[in-house]
């Protein structure tokens, strides 16, 4: 009988994936007593961010994280704007040099904009997945390059010739990448060459049949993602602006069942699979809330159905972050909570003036013009003081100036 329940179990757990600790040792010296975050992106239909982990970078710029995952996919490590990234696998151990800042003085707002650089990984091998990506992604640039004027001219000829210098190059890859193993590599070899093939003008049927419609989904493989979106771009909406899809557009708005929905959307033939159809509705949600026409609450309520329907977790997950992003901002739903440290250091969150009315502003220390509102919060806060809580965030990064600016002004909130 112990032999038995043995087997079962073996059995049971055989198709779940066990979550791998990521293990994740840098160097920031630019970065000394700064909060350094780990993310991933949450679903590929919304690339909502996902932070998994954060520490704090010790005053040598050392610092120290571990996540759990359960699958390769696509992180950044993040120090205010600063971001770099790279793929981090499934019990991973990585030590990492966190890149010098970099600033753009022509951004519109500096301290906003984002700048990536790749994550330098101090411990890979040259067959190491970063590694072989990274030396990929140069030979896939070198080809295009090579090969532009034949893409931008794109005759038959050139067609014809492309076509052959692709099987060449993809010959070339497979040898040179050969000790190189893994599915997660594999898949983002495939859909780079996918691209690379529709260059080439061969029809969307073609691709479709060889890419996408053995119905497997890559859900966490950047390059897979990138071009499943890209393949499928605006598919339902241009098909609701069809001849077929005619009533697509009051079946939403009427509120009518997914079923229904679906017989509209099994007329185009490559809405056929159920999983893609799911998700590219969820995607098609986000033009059609911003479309003039689309009833925006009918819209959420199709969301709502879709995560309710509970038909794939990852159809699920983009369903729910689809609707939390559309809907975040609306009248009447939850302030993002914003937290900060305040201008005595203490850290302090939105939701800690639950209850009360609130006053919200936002400011650069450094900019008159931007100033302007705070002065005139100043008089209002004489006279609503008592019923209002005013609060300004200021955007600069150095704490140092912002509390001289509040303190030269003598602003007391």
């Amino acid at each position: 009988m112990p032999k038995f329940r043995l087997t079962i179990l073996l059995l049971l757990f055989s198709g779940i994936a066990i979550a791998g600790e990521v293990q994740i040792k840098g160097a920031a010296p630019d970065y000394p007593t700064r909060t350094v975050e780990l993310y991933i992106y949450d679903d590929y239909i919304t690339y909502k961010e996902k932070k998994i982990a954060q520490a704090e970078v010790d005053e040598n710029g050392a610092f120290q994280l571990s996540a759990s995952m359960d699958e390769t996919q696509y992180a950044f490590l993040r120090i205010g704007t600063q971001f770099a990234d790279f793929f981090m696998e499934k019990d991973g151990a990585y030590e990492v040099r966190f890149p010098a800042p970099i600033k753009n003085t022509e951004a519109v707002n500096q301290f906003t904009e984002r700048h990536y650089q790749k994550l330098e990984i101090e411990n890979a091998t040259i067959f190491s997945l970063n590694p072989s990506i990274a030396r990929f992604n140069k030979m896939y640039d070198d080809f295009l390059e090579e090969n532009r004027y034949s893409i931008m001219r794109g005759s038959l000829k050139d067609r014809a010739d492309l076509q052959t210098k692709l099987k060449a190059f993809r010959a070339e890859v497979e040898e040179k990448f050969a000790a190189v193993h893994g599915e997660f590599f594999k898949t983002h070899l495939d859909y780079s060459f996918a691209q690379l093939e529709q260059i080439t003008l061969v029809s969307d049927q073609h691709i479709f049949e060889k890419y996408f419609a053995d119905g497997e989904i890559h859900y966490r493989n950047y390059e897979y993602m990138n071009y499943f979106n890209q393949f499928f771009e605006k598919r339902v909406e241009l098909f609701a602006l069809s001849s077929e899809g005619r009533g697509f557009m009051g079946a939403v708005n009427a509120g009518v069942s997914l079923p229904a929905i679906d017989d509209f959307l099994k007329k185009d033939k490559f809405l056929q699979d159920k999983l893609i159809r799911r998700l590219l509705l969820v995607k098609a949600c986000r033009s059609f809330y911003y479309k003039e026409g689309y009833r925006k609450s009918q819209v959420v309520k199709l969301l709502k159905k879709i995560e309710q329907e509970n038909f794939h977790e990852e159809v699920v997950l983009a369903a729910k972050n689809m609707r939390q992003i559309l809907t975040k901002l609306n009248v009447g739903s939850p302030a993002p909570d914003i937290a900060l440290r305040n201008s005595n250091n203490i850290p302090t969150k939105l939701s800690d003036f639950k209850g009360k009315y609130i006053y919200l502003e936002f400011t650069d220390a450094t900019c008159p013009t931007c100033n302007l509102e705070t002065r005139i919060i100043n008089d209002f806060k004489q006279r609503y003081g008592n019923k209002v809580e005013f609060v300004t965030v200021a955007i600069n990064e150095d704490f140092e100036i912002v509390r001289q600016y509040k303190q030269k002004n003598g602003y007391d909130w």
